[in-house]
């Protein structure tokens, strides 16, 4: 007889913590809580420590993250108390209760350098703060905790998180665009893997729960196909949904965007679950949602 696993889902607003809400809640495998930040504040040291000694629970997801890049640029400390401190408040709780911990990175601890992308082993060097304090968490959760899967991933899209800082995804805005302007711009000199939200949950939940026997340790999940970038990326969201608003490339530093981004930020999966491709997880999504 399989034993129900206690779970607990932190950031259940947001558009990645939503998708575990969704996946997780007639799940018979897992007894799941799911906390919005009304419920438990991450920064909040002793409301963890609380919360969590009191849940007993078997598995911690933190879905709770700072990712306001440019913000952060200027003035990095809120990104510190949610990914760097938040982070280490989870961990050491879950390490008192003998808890697995799963937290979740990005592609920006890397500097994006390397034209062929960075694998799990490869040594990080962020270029922007709001990249040095997720770096920083990846740090602390391994610190603080024995039992952590650190997943690193990028250029998340899915169903839209019902939080009021959870922000549409770059795909949902660029369909906004084309039925408001008369043409739409996209960077086309950086690169990353697009990931749907619900294959990373699906890969999440593979590690937590197959018969592989995942180890602890740092893992690459973004969609297979290989990395594109944001201008590819809208070419084949209007290729798919026959959008005809021109489309122009141009580039990244003419956004003017504050905080600098890896040109390469381009993650390799070499021993992690693998994923569908980004294509045809596009399709999946875009087949599923109404963008308004």
């Amino acid at each position: 007889m399989t034993m129900t696993r206690k779970m607990l889902v932190v950031g259940k607003d947001g558009t990645l913590g939503s998708e575990f809400v969704r996946a997780l809640t007639d799940n018979e495998l897992y007894d799941s809580t799911f906390t919005g930040r009304s419920d438990l504040d991450i920064t909040n040291q002793e409301a963890v420590d609380r919360f969590i000694a009191e849940g007993l629970f078997d598995v911690i997801i933190n879905c709770v993250a700072y990712n306001q890049v440019d913000l952060a640029e200027n003035d990095p400390a809120p990104a510190l108390d949610v990914n760097r401190d938040g982070v280490r408040n989870l961990a050491q709780a879950a390490e008192k209760i003998g808890a697995t911990f799963v937290n979740f990175s990005t592609n920006y601890v890397f500097d994006g350098t390397d034209e062929l992308g960075y694998t799990e082993s490869d040594a990080p060097h962020p270029i922007n703060e709001y990249g040095r304090s997720k770096l920083w968490g990846e740090y602390e959760a391994f610190t603080a905790c024995s039992r952590v899967y650190n997943i690193r991933t990028f250029g998340l899209f899915g169903r839209p998180g019902i939080g009021q800082t959870s922000k549409k995804n770059f795909i949902d805005q660029m369909i906004l665009r084309a039925a408001n302007q008369n043409e739409v711009v996209a960077p086309n000199d950086q690169f990353g893997n697009p990931t749907y939200t619900a294959d990373l949950v699906d890969a999440t939940m593979d590690l937590l729960g197959s018969d592989e026997g995942w180890c602890f340790s740092t893992y690459h999940l973004v969609n297979e196909g290989g990395a594109v970038s944001r201008y590819v990326l809208a070419e084949e969201v209007y290729k798919q949904l026959g959008i005809s608003t021109p489309l122009r490339a141009v580039t990244a530093e003419s956004l003017g965007e504050v905080a600098s981004r890896p040109k390469h930020g381009i993650l390799l999966n070499t021993d992690g679950p693998s994923m569908p491709h980004w294509k045809d997880a596009l399709a999946r999504y875009l087949g599923e949602v109404k963008i308004e």
